[in-house]
């Protein structure tokens, strides 16, 4: 088609999606994946070992032309700002909870879809089965005066700030994922220091990739989806002055990595975007 911000994307749901684009002339396909987790994830309160596969989804489509589409909500379903208090009755007065699946999202391997209102914790519930009462598809007008609430100004914040990132650094719109693959009996950070920890809900893992000059880009992304403050110890694959690009619209923190390691507390329902330059091409 030549147009090079045009995507074909495929609403195919099932699981042979991948497989679907790999064989058609489809640059897409809706991948429900991250969406569903998110949702169970907000529900239980707690992550599992599904969670690094669902980012890393583009390893399942052969070409570099196509990438998988991810989101945490859409139409279909209510607004994961609804979910995240949901168990609680309390709808988006816990929308913080919603902050590191997020950051998840920007940076894992897929094109990132937003619904319109995510951005500012819109929280309509729609009912997955109406038992044919039609009561699930009507019209929900987004309230946009909710965008300058405390709960829509900070989530607007961050997902400005996001996106910013996403456009800003090639290698994570099109680099590599680390830890690759994550099997569902790993519970425990790999040796290496990368993956998910299950028990702390935590999550570190690695992009890599080049920017339009053809210079490597690292980036090291710390995920806590626990309600408490975790200490970690995470690794990093160059020494030298680091930058959490997620810090930036708080105030920036530039630490300075030592022995390929950083201690230190990540807040509750929180991440950090660590970037820098690769010293070597």
């Amino acid at each position: 088609m030549g147009e090079v911000n045009f995507s074909l994307t495929l609403e195919h749901l099932s699981t042979d999606a991948a497989d679907v684009t790999n064989q058609s002339k489809a640059t897409s396909y809706w991948d429900n994946a991250l969406h569903e987790l998110c949702f169970d994830y907000l529900w239980q309160g707690q992550i599992d070992a599904r969670l690094l596969n669902a980012l890393n989804n583009r390893r399942y489509l052969k070409s570099d032309d196509k990438v998988p589409t991810s989101y945490l909500g859409n139409h279909d379903h209510a607004f994961v700002a609804w979910q995240a208090g949901a168990r609680e009755d309390a709808g988006a007065a816990r929308w913080y909870r919603t902050q590191p699946y997020l950051i998840a999202l920007y940076t894992g391997t897929s094109t990132p879809m937003v619904q319109n209102g995510q951005e500012f914790g819109e929280d309509h519930w729609l009912p997955e089965d109406d038992k044919g009462t039609g009561r699930r598809v009507t019209p929900r007008p987004i309230r946009w005066k909710y965008a300058k609430d405390t709960i829509g100004s900070n989530l607007c914040k961050l997902y400005r700030r996001m996106a910013e990132i996403r456009k800003d650094y090639p290698a994570l719109r099109r680099g590599s994922f680390d830890p690759d693959y994550w099997e569902e009996w790993q519970t425990q950070f790999n040796p290496a220091g990368y993956g998910l920890d299950i028990k702390r809900q935590l999550a570190i893992y690695r992009r890599s990739g080049r920017d339009e000059n053809g210079k490597v880009q690292y980036f090291v992304i710390v995920l806590n989806f626990s309600d408490s403050s975790q200490q970690v110890t995470a690794s990093f694959p160059e020494n030298g002055l680091w930058t959490d690009l997620l810090s930036e619209y708080k105030g920036s923190w530039q630490p300075q990595i030592e022995n390929n390691s950083l201690t230190f507390d990540v807040g509750p329902n929180w991440g950090h975007v660590f970037y820098k330059p690769a010293e070597r091409a």
